[in-house]
């Protein structure tokens, strides 16, 4: 609720202001024996809890952001944690007999300048400009290498697998403006003679500022030939969109946004076998959208014209199903009063 909201807000600036106020006492070198520094982590949880309400970033925005902000955290904590033990020295566990380690006479250091070491030590470049003196910052630039390592493996394999699901239409949609959502029997099948022309007309750039965003729902993945016909005009990529998934499912209308749609066209397969079916099936999920979001724009065209009258029965109204045999008869008679 928005008294959960609010606490949560005071939390993070908490959170922010705590490693703050840890770095002022770091540039002046006071009070750096403090394991403060540690609270940089929950500040990153509630940046990432941030992020994720957030509703305005695409997937990949997200992730990227995220990511950001794990390194950000990584690197903070290393370069704190590498400050203190080598301004702390060596505890006599770490003495000259047993590592050999210089004791760093005039030798300065640095929060920044441990956070440029970190910076250097978790890419793996490695100048060697700066090195710790210390047996305990030897051991951390370890775990840091290490850590490091497999820092960047995780996140670049994590990034491929969302770039991979993206592209198969695995993610989540979101648009800020209002979109178009093409979905029905004709887009699950990919008969691209069918709404090809429909989608392509739609962000024409002919229509201007009007052009929305398309989002075309299919009930599988779309093929690559698909994709490349479609988006074979320069200005179609901006402007169409692919998702796999279906508008009878709960899961499937939070990740197209169906709550801020513009419209929904809802286009039956003219080459199906059985029209009877084919109606029955987008009127089914017609029905399903109109329930749950009464106020969408709602479009379905139809194959049969007694199909209309099964669309009535369900409680659709008479504007929201089109008849393609009535819309072929309307098209003839403007065709003949063209002058």
């Amino acid at each position: 609720g928005s008294a959960g909201s609010e606490c949560y807000k005071v939390n993070t600036i908490m959170d922010v202001l705590s490693c703050t106020s840890l770095l002022v006492a770091l540039i002046h070198q006071d009070g750096w024996l403090s394991l403060g520094y540690l609270r940089a982590y929950n500040a990153y949880i509630s940046l990432v809890r941030l992020v994720r309400a957030t509703q305005k970033l695409s997937d990949f925005q997200t992730a990227c952001l995220l990511t950001f902000f794990k390194f950000v955290t990584l690197m903070t904590i290393s370069a704190a944690t590498m400050f203190l033990v080598e301004a702390l020295g060596d505890m006599d566990l770490f003495d000259e007999s047993t590592l050999r380690t210089h004791n760093g006479k005039g030798k300065p250091i640095s929060f920044f300048i441990m956070l440029y070491y970190s910076f250097v030590s978790i890419s793996t470049v490695g100048y060697g400009d700066i090195y710790p003196e210390s047996g305990l910052g030897r051991i951390v630039a370890i775990i840091m290498i290490f850590g490091g390592i497999i820092f960047f493996s995780k996140e670049t394999s994590r990034m491929l697998e969302l770039s991979s699901l993206l592209t198969n239409g695995q993610g989540t949609y979101r648009s800020s403006k209002g979109h178009v959502i093409v979905t029905g029997g004709a887009v699950d099948n990919q008969n691209l003679h069918v709404f090809g022309p429909f989608v392509e007309e739609l962000c024409h750039p002919s229509r201007g500022r009007e052009r929305p965003q398309i989002l075309l729902v299919s009930s599988q993945l779309v093929s690559t030939e698909v994709r490349r016909k479609l988006l074979k005009q320069w200005w179609a990529t901006d402007f169409i969109r692919f998702l796999q998934g279906s508008l009878v499912r709960l899961e499937d209308m939070k990740r197209t946004s169906l709550a801020t749609a513009k419209r929904v066209y809802i286009i039956g397969d003219m080459d199906a076998e059985d029209h009877r079916s084919e109606d029955e099936k987008n009127l089914a999920t017609a029905v399903v959208v109109r329930n749950v979001f009464p106020h969408i724009d709602l479009k379905v065209l139809l194959l049969r014209r007694n199909s209309k009258k099964l669309g009535a029965a369900l409680g659709l109204p008479p504007f929201v199903c089109y008849s393609n045999q009535n819309l072929e008869g309307l098209l003839l008679i403007n065709h003949c009063r063209a002058p």
